[in-house]
């Protein structure tokens, strides 16, 4: 897999994947970008702060450290303000 350095107008230094979703949850990173509902319940059991990409199957999803977004480019704000 090739990487870039920007990709939907976000930088990083880093990208990693895992194959089974929760597992994300177990990573150390201080917000987590993803739109399934079980790994944002899974995520926020864990203390994480969770970016939610608003999709008609996590509609349900609601806590107070739980940041919605219908852009990925909306994320740049909450990750600079979080």
């Amino acid at each position: 897999m090739h990487l870039y350095p920007f990709f939907h107008d976000i930088s990083y230094d880093n990208y990693v994947s895992v194959i089974d979703g929760p597992m994300k949850a177990d990573l150390d990173y201080d917000i987590f970008i993803d739109d399934s509902p079980l790994n944002a319940i899974k995520f926020l059991e864990n203390n994480k702060k969770v970016i939610l990409y608003s999709q008609p199957w996590n509609k349900h999803i609601s806590n107070n450290q739980l940041f919605r977004i219908s852009k990925l480019s909306e994320s740049i704000e909450i990750i600079k303000n979080n």
